[in-house]
């Protein structure tokens, strides 16, 4: 069978190239259904990484969220049309009791990133990279990998913390959102501040009844335990100087914005309040398993993934694929394709 793979090889500009399917016995062929940009992929697109990184990259299929649903298993163990969550991270050599999650394992692959991403017609999946999930509307499916974001960060967290915890988080789009929204389901009682700079955007958190939603950090009058840092970019450094002064002693900053340059940080304070500060990237097949989990079973975290769909963009050419990056750039949140090539 000869696939379609839609492949980056120019700033903003997407060629076809045709590959010859060969399955081995591992794999299974799946056709996407639904795809999610990340930012990610939207500074592959706009080549807004270093030029001596795109050049290692490029030529890249891009797309790393993606819902499907099975085309074909030899061996049986999915049926054709079983609905599957894609996950984008690949673990190359075998776990030798590392104790290292392959999501930061150094031999492990990721799909647009150091691996062809997930536009393509159809593609051959290792068996253990995919999940069934039931929930009869691959819509929300495609959330899985986001989610699954926050779950390994959250996750995470030591077992002394509890429903008594105060949480922050910084950042308004849609990571802070999906950690926001774990944080409920995981703590249902804990105090969450959500902090942003768009009250609109702030509005979406409508699942915290008792947090405060607030744009400025100067109204917060309590210290926080534990505090998420969902920003990212060339301003990071500024906003962990602000964390670090609103948190408590020996509390935990965890990091989960990108940022393409070194940051400087307060390293005297954080010695002085005995802090610690944890980095979380990705996720791997157990997070994406729990976040299934929480989509399957949970009809308010299902409404409130859904409610952060800002787009769907019906792709039937690759030439909607360029329409679909420009228009991400205004949604304030997620823009899901609905794959019909």
């Amino acid at each position: 069978m000869i696939r379609q793979i839609y492949q980056l090889t120019k700033p903003r500009q997407i060629e076809v190239c045709h590959a010859e399917t060969e399955l081995t016995e591992d794999e299974v062929l799946v056709r996407p259904e639904y795809m999610a940009i990340c930012a990610a992929d939207r500074r592959y697109y706009n080549f807004e990484r270093p030029i001596e990184i795109m050049r290692k990259k490029i030529p890249m299929s891009l797309i790393h969220e993606a819902s499907g649903s099975i085309y074909y298993d030899f061996k049986g163990d999915y049926k054709a049309g079983d609905a599957v969550v894609l996950v984008p991270t690949i673990p190359i050599a075998p776990d030798t009791n590392s104790g290292i999650k392959e999501n930061y394992r150094r031999d492990s692959k990721f799909c647009s990133s150091s691996n062809d991403g997930f536009m393509q017609s159809i593609i051959p999946m290792r068996r253990d990279r995919l999940i069934k999930i039931d929930v009869g509307n691959l819509r929300v499916a495609v959330l899985c990998e986001l989610l699954s974001v926050a779950v390994n960060a959250v996750e995470s967290l030591p077992d002394n913390i509890a429903d008594k915890s105060i949480f922050g988080i910084w950042g308004d789009g849609a990571v802070g959102f999906v950690v926001a929204l774990t944080l409920r389901f995981k703590f249902p009682n804990a105090k969450i501040y959500i902090f942003g700079h768009s009250e609109t955007k702030l509005l979406y958190f409508s699942f915290i009844e008792n947090a405060q939603k607030l744009s400025n950090t100067a109204e917060l009058t309590e210290c926080i335990d534990c505090i998420f840092e969902c920003v990212g970019g060339n301003a990071v450094g500024d906003i962990v100087d602000e964390m670090i002064n609103m948190i408590k002693p020996q509390g935990i900053i965890n990091l989960l914005g990108v940022s393409e340059y070194k940051q400087n940080l307060n390293t005297r304070m954080i010695l002085e309040k005995g802090l610690m500060v944890r980095g979380h990237s990705r996720s791997s097949r157990d997070d994406f398993m729990e976040a299934a989990r929480m989509i399957e079973e949970t009809k308010w975290v299902r409404d409130a993934l859904l409610s952060i769909i800002s787009e769907e963009i019906t792709i039937t050419s690759h030439e909607n694929i360029h329409g679909a990056f420009e228009r991400d750039t205004y949604n304030d949140f997620k823009t899901i394709l609905k794959w019909s090539i």
